[in-house]
């Protein structure tokens, strides 16, 4: 039976987010609350804060096995929006599986959120999980920055515990041609952040053309992503090159521009 009445509740703090993210024990006000409802899937939007790209139809296959032998263990968590609907913030592949099983109702918590503190738990579940990709990471990463501009990826990288190099790193995929965006977005797992990161040195140093052409070459099996690097430099395309990108004769690299946000060194 379904059950969409949602009592009014006060916002809660981000750590009372990641609590509800990683499934631990909640306040007892959160309990009296009593936000588990039985929602329609139909009812439940998911397009805002999804970061994985393409959906892993393996991994939902055998998550949907598991619900179907176990039970769902860990309900999905959505928040109110106009129109008598909700808009899902975590357990996009929970919500998949139910989908699968051809449900119509799946167990979810609701929890009134901004849209700062929805990215937030999204990507705390993403983290929980390891089911993403670096690209689909950085994407999440992303939204993080664009909702606040007062962000800086040392913070990011202090709430989550990472060394600020790493989520550097991550944020070099923003760097990469918009051809090379286009094929992530259809093929997420293709590069490591470790792969984009050298491959954006390449694309500010104005070898764009050169890296669109070694990523293709990637995507059709013709080139191991170990050897990309060496393979631009040893296929440079002179023409790409600006004019006030050498200096006698030899090509000057800018370093990779920072991310906005304070304190980015």
């Amino acid at each position: 039976m379904e059950d969409t009445a949602v009592k009014p509740m006060r916002r809660y703090a981000l750590s009372e987010l990641m609590r509800i993210a990683k499934g631990e024990t909640l306040p007892d006000e959160f309990k009296e609350a009593r936000p588990l409802k039985l929602l329609r899937l139909d009812a439940i939007q998911t397009r805002r804060f999804r970061s994985r790209v393409v959906l892993n139809e393996a991994h939902i296959r055998i998550l949907a096995q598991r619900i179907q032998a176990d039970g769902l263990h860990q309900p999905i968590t959505v928040r109110p929006v106009v129109g008598a609907s909700y808009e899902l913030i975590t357990g996009h592949c929970r919500w998949e599986a139910y989908k699968r099983l051809q449900r119509k109702v799946i167990p979810a918590i609701v929890h009134p959120s901004d849209d700062r503190q929805a990215a937030w738990a999204a990507l705390y579940d993403n983290l929980l999980y390891k089911t993403l990709s670096d690209f689909e990471l950085f994407k999440g990463f992303q939204q993080l920055l664009e909702l606040d501009p007062t962000l800086s990826v040392q913070a990011i990288a202090q709430e989550i515990g990472w060394p600020s190099q790493k989520v550097k790193r991550m944020m070099a995929f923003a760097q990469l041609p918009d051809s090379v965006q286009v094929i992530l977005n259809a093929d997420p797992d293709l590069l490591s952040a470790r792969v984009a990161y050298e491959l954006a040195k390449q694309t500010v140093c104005g070898y764009g053309r050169t890296v669109v052409e070694a990523v293709q070459l990637i995507q059709q099996g013709k080139l191991l992503k170990s050897r990309a690097a060496q393979w631009i430099h040893a296929h440079i395309d002179e023409r790409s090159l600006s004019n006030g990108n050498r200096i006698n004769g030899k090509a000057a690299c800018p370093v990779i521009p920072s991310v906005p946000g304070p304190e980015n060194p």
